[in-house]
């Protein structure tokens, strides 16, 4: 009489037991712990050798981090050994000439920012709490070409990072950092470019010709003076001298002006010692003086002569020549 019923509850058993089966097949959800970077080029565009003074660019390096579990994160963050080493690296250029520069972890430029497999410069490492499991940071990379280097020659100078020479590993934790190693994983690589325009340069400085008080009339005097020209090694340059700025002069046949007067007393101005080649602006007969830049100063005489002329009112005479550097 009790058959229907217990049907029922062994049935209504059957079900329950097959379906906390199928729950328990369901897994839970687990979070990958993972960390994406990106790297900058580092371009100090163009570079003068001549201003005695380093010239500075920056590049970035970021992290995006998710679904670590830790409180803390800690990047050991390598920028490798690349041809040349470190202190300094070197970018390479025209013919094979090289331009110094380093790469530095600080404002001040004087942490190297190097390897996990350096001893002297070691890698950046850099701790970070996270929150809800993510993280981004956000590092600045110093880059700095050395003043000093006179020799370098104008052109494009790069160096090129290769994966093997990166190395960004990360490390969640809590509690006491981890240590840095080069086996620590995970870990990513990336490449980037460090790039140098060395610019044909120059400048140029002059002192005051002055000379002597014509005490005779009718006698010629001479005197000289330099020009001091500094140029990045290996440019070609040429140096200009005008007329003047006294009224009816020439590059050929200068004029001083008698100051708070009239007259004039006419003198040239001349490449040589033996006054045999006026120096100009190449016209009239003068020519202009030439040369290759060092990368260190180089002087320039220039000779002067007041020839013998008619006697004119005693006085203080001048004129201003303008020289002109071409490169």
């Amino acid at each position: 009489m009790n058959l229907p019923f217990v049907l029922a509850a062994c049935l209504r058993r059957f079900a329950l037991v097959v379906a906390l089966a199928l729950l328990c097949l369901v897994p839970r959800a687990v979070l990958a712990q993972t960390c994406t970077f990106t790297m900058s080029n580092i371009a100090f565009g163009n570079v003068s050798t001549i201003t005695g003074a380093p010239v500075n660019a920056n590049g970035t390096l970021t992290a995006n981090c998710s679904g670590f579990t830790t409180s803390n994160i800690e990047f050991c963050l390598s920028i490798g050994i690349p041809t040349g080493g470190f202190s300094p690296r070197t970018m390479t250029g025209p013919g094979g000439t090289t331009l110094s520069y380093d790469l530095f972890s600080d404002t001040g430029y004087t942490t190297i920012w190097g390897s996990v497999g350096s001893t002297s410069f070691p890698e950046r490492i850099v701790d970070v709490p996270l929150v809800g499991g993510v993280t981004s940071i956000t590092l600045t990379v110093y880059g700095r070409v050395y003043a000093g280097q006179t020799t370098v020659q104008p052109g494009s100078y790069s160096q090129a990072f290769a994966t093997t020479d990166t190395l960004f590993t990360y490390l969640g934790y809590t509690g006491t950092p981890p240590t840095c190693t080069g086996s620590s994983t995970p870990s990513a690589r990336l490449s980037f470019n460090v790039s140098a325009t060395v610019i044909p340069d120059c400048t140029l400085s002059a002192a005051p010709l002055a000379f002597p008080a014509m005490t005779t009339p009718g006698t010629q005097v001479t005197a000289n003076t330099s020009l001091s020209v500094t140029c990045v090694s290996g440019t070609p340059y040429t140096v200009a001298l005008n007329a003047g700025t006294t009224g009816g002069g020439t590059v050929a046949s200068r004029f001083m002006l008698l100051n708070g007067g009239s007259a004039t007393v006419n003198y040239d101005l001349y490449k040589d010692a033996a006054f045999s080649q006026l120096w100009g602006d190449g016209s009239n007969g003068t020519t202009t003086e030439s040369g290759t830049g060092t990368g260190t100063a180089q002087t320039l005489t220039v000779f002067g002569r007041v020839p013998a002329q008619a006697a004119q009112p005693s006085g203080n005479y001048s004129d201003t020549v303008t020289a002109t550097l071409t490169f």
